[in-house]
């Protein structure tokens, strides 16, 4: 049987898709328990003010999650289909900012646990590890992009 390019494409992606499923979904959760305790509080999830630094009013953070939210869901779908083109350099910018953001967001867990616990910005540990999933979204993005434009045209 003869398969077609868009085909193979679709297939080469499953594997990275499917790791930014897992990410987007612990994403999304983040998303759903600060909402539920800011609408219904319960006693099973860290308080709400444990969930955000502060620095954003909640409205504008969760506005900005749920665009972040339908941006990923689209990228995998289109991940999915075969509909996303590898390319090289957008890969190499993708993985360097989602190193450099990787590296913020651990400094800021370490730092908050430890020598700077008195500054509210870093004090929350939630929002330190979700900003985590997030960097490794972005790395897993550019891993994608390097790892199947080997062979196709940069």
């Amino acid at each position: 049987m003869i398969e077609s390019v868009g085909e193979r494409r679709a297939e080469a992606g499953h594997g990275h898709a499917a790791i930014l499923s897992l990410l987007l979904a612990l994403f999304v959760f983040r998303v759903s328990a600060q909402l539920v305790q800011r609408l219904w509080p319960t006693s099973l999830l860290p308080p709400f003010g444990m969930w955000q630094s502060g620095t954003v009013p909640y409205a504008v953070l969760v506005a900005s999650q749920l665009v972040i939210i339908a941006a990923i869901l689209a990228i995998i779908v289109r991940m999915r289909r075969g509909q996303v083109r590898p390319r090289r350099k957008l890969g190499v910018t993708l993985l360097v900012a989602g190193a450099i953001y990787m590296a913020g967001a651990a400094f800021r867990l370490v730092a908050g646990l430890s020598f700077l616990s008195h500054l509210s910005f870093f004090r929350a540990p939630i929002p330190s590890l979700f900003h985590m999933v997030l960097a490794g979204i972005v790395l897993t993005l550019g891993h994608f992009h390097i790892r199947r434009s080997a062979g196709v045209g940069r």
